[in-house]
This record gives C-alpha cells, sequence and structure tokens, in this order.
C-alpha cells in the first residue's frame, strides 16, 4: 500500500473569490488538480464551493486603494508563509506576491514591461512607484529565487525572456468561460431597451476595472467624438468598471458625448453589456492577455484594439476586428468602417468568437499541472 503523501502546492492570488478572471482559471486549476495535489490556497477570498477541498488562510487585505492592498497582503503572506509546508509554491501575480523563493509565477502584469512603454517621466509620485515596481520585480524574478514563469500569450514570453533572462518560460493563456460569454439576440434587445439604446444606434463598450488612464477610456471617447462628425448616430459608450467616474464624465463632456456616455459600474453581468453593444474599444497601452478583449470577442463584437500581447494573437490578420495605434483619430476611423459596414462587422464577430473559443480551460490547466509535475519532479 502506497502511504506516500500527495504533493502539496501553495497557491497565492489577491482574489479568489470572484468568478471570473484570474480567481476563474485558479479554480479550474484546483478543480482539475485535485486528483493529484493538495492544495493550500492563501488570497483575500475564496468561492464557498472551493474553501472545503483546500486548505484555505484568508489574508485580510483592504478593498483599496490597489497599492496599499498589494503592500498589506505581501507584508501578511510573507508573514504566514512561515508557518505552511508546501511541496511548491505557485503565484498567479500581477506583482511579486510573497517575499523569498517561489516555484511557479503565473505573471498576470509584467511591470518592467509596462513601464517600458511609458513615454511621459510622470510626477515625483509615479517615478517612485516605477523604480520600485520594476526594482522588486527584477530582484523576484531571477534565477535562485523563482524557478519557472508562465506568460499568458505568446507576446508575454518573449517580454518575459527579454526582461528577464536564465528563466525557463511557458505559455498558459487564460481561461475564457465560453459558457458564460455568447451571443443573445433576445437578451440583446432587452439591455438594449433597459440601457435606453435606440433601435439601429450603434453602442460601444468599454470594459475595465480602475485603470482607465492605462487602457484608454479618454482615447475611445475622443475617437467617438471624431466619428460622429462623419456618422452623427456614432457616440454612445458603456463603460464598465469601477474607476474615476468624475474624472470621465468631465472628459466626456469636453468631447461633447455627455449624456451618450453612460458609467455602468461594476456589473455581475458583463456578459449581458457584451451582447446589447457592437463593438468593443479598447486602446491600451499594454495587456498581457486582455480578458475584455476575448469576452467581447466570444460574444460576437468585432474588436477596436491596440496590438498588445494576446490581442494582437485574437484580432491578427484583421478578420476579427481591427487593430490600431493608440490615438483617437485611428479609433475614429476604425469606428465608422464597422459602423458603415454591417456585413463585415458581423463576419469579424463571427471570426472573432471561432477564435475566441479556442481559450477552454485546458489550455491554462494542463501547461501549468505539467509545469507543476516537472518542477516536483526536480
Amino acid at each position: 500500500m502506497n502511504t506516500r503523501p500527495r504533493p502539496r502546492i501553495l497557491l497565492v492570488l489577491l482574489d479568489g473569490g470572484a468568478r471570473h478572471g484570474t480567481a476563474n482559471a485558479a479554480h479550474e486549476l484546483i478543480r482539475r488538480g485535485l486528483s493529484e495535489f493538495d492544495f493550500t490556497v492563501v488570497s483575500t477570498r475564496l468561492i464557498e464551493e472551493l474553501s472545503s477541498q483546500v486548505d484555505f488562510i484568508r489574508i485580510p487585505a483592504p478593498g483599496g486603494p490597489y497599492r496599499l492592498r498589494w503592500l498589506v497582503f505581501y507584508v501578511l503572506t510573507g508573514l504566514r508563509r512561515a508557518f505552511v509546508n508546501a511541496d511548491l509554491v505557485h503565484a498567479l501575480a500581477p506583482a511579486p506576491l510573497l517575499p523569498g523563493k517561489v516555484d511557479l509565477v503565473t505573471v498576470l502584469f509584467s511591470q518592467v514591461a509596462y513601464y517600458q512603454t511609458e513615454s511621459q517621466p510622470g510626477g515625483f509620485t509615479e517615478r517612485a512607484a516605477r523604480w520600485f515596481a520594476t526594482r522588486l520585480e527584477n530582484r523576484a524574478y531571477r534565477p535562485g529565487r523563482v524557478r519557472m514563469l508562465t506568460a499568458l500569450a505568446p507576446g508575454g514570453k518573449r517580454e518575459l525572456e527579454r526582461d528577464h533572462p536564465g528563466l525557463p518560460v511557458i505559455v498558459a493563456p487564460h481561461v475564457l468561460q465560453a459558457e458564460r460569454f455568447y451571443p443573445d439576440d433576445s437578451d440583446r434587445n432587452t439591455v438594449r431597451e433597459e440601457l435606453g439604446a435606440e433601435p439601429g444606434e450603434p453602442v460601444a463598450c468599454f470594459v475595465n476595472n480602475t485603470f482607465w488612464v492605462h487602457k484608454g477610456l479618454d482615447i475611445a471617447m475622443e475617437g467617438l467624438a471624431l466619428a460622429r462628425r462623419t456618422v452623427p448616430a456614432v457616440g454612445t459608450l458603456w463603460v464598465v468598471g469601477d474607476g474615476p467616474v468624475d474624472t470621465f464624465r468631465n472628459v466626456a463632456d469636453h468631447f461633447g458625448l455627455g449624456a451618450r456616455v453612460k458609467f455602468l459600474g461594476s456589473r455581475r453581468d458583463i456578459e449581458r453589456i457584451y451582447r446589447g453593444a457592437d463593438f468593443l474599444v479598447h486602446p491600451a497601452r499594454y495587456e498581457t492577455f486582455s480578458l475584455a478583449v476575448h469576452e467581447s470577442a466570444a460574444s460576437g463584437l468585432p474588436v477596436i484594439a491596440t496590438r498588445t500581447n494576446g490581442v494582437e494573437d485574437l484580432v491578427e490578420d484583421g478578420a476579427a476586428g481591427i487593430l490600431i495605434p493608440r490615438d483617437a483619430r485611428a479609433v475614429a476611423e476604425a469606428v465608422i468602417s464597422i459602423v458603415q459596414d454591417p456585413a463585415r462587422a458581423a463576419r469579424m464577430g463571427a471570426e472573432g468568437r471561432r477564435r475566441a473559443l479556442s481559450f477552454d480551460a485546458d489550455g491554462f490547466t494542463g501547461p501549468v499541472i505539467e509545469a507543476y509535475r516537472a518542477l516536483l519532479a526536480n
């Protein structure tokens, strides 16, 4: 009889209580890995149906602002780690989440690569944040401190190999919830009626929590305002997520959009917003994958987005959307071309959905579990 204990994985992530994004990827990983591994999860939250199947260590970090939340989590996780016995440590991290050695890091956001895209030095606070974030990442992601990195897209893999040489990097794309994000004409009409969209009115959507400047909401607004000069019906924008609403309401007024921009807050039914919209505008400065782009594509929407990691692989040859420079005039031209050619927009939406559906749970959990086995074997 084999009485050897199963390997224990210490899985660290900021928030395991949500049902989408990084949390959903972690949930799928746990579900599929439980036949082979035991898990200890360190997070601020965890969904109830998994908390009884793992050892859950709750970290009482504040809800925001993000940098304070991260700092508290980083310190407290480092203190708790000393009391956890694990065979392998895996962090799903937008930034290093715990001090000391880590076996595997799924890099949800590369601080070093992001700050290389910045063209302006910013004020003292931003410069200090840049220095600290890049220094911390460079110290954490180096041989001797981490054994392997996981990127969400091929472009991210190239960045990590460039910025953190000497470490093996694999690709494990984000998990897309295909059962949740799909077109539905009946629900589309209901959503549009609920949100006051006129029949036939082109509606754009923008989806992001918190980082509206970096994701280009101001550029999207200006681009829609420019497009209205050619197509007056254009200009309605649904903004989903928690961000600086007052600031961007002023931006909307500045560009003459006013009430045409609806701030919908953070929605649990985000799939319905995609169904009601006509296209996504996403002129982000940097991405590692962009769930918003993939979710909207799965929902049958053409994508107007900058060429960033993950996005370029989905949109690729222009068949699923339009890749643009990070410029308001480019947004306007893309919007006009989609609105004035409904047949082309429909073809883009159909092709985007076909491509997005390839990002299932196996694409993430398979490579990660293989990485667990390889790392444990050594």
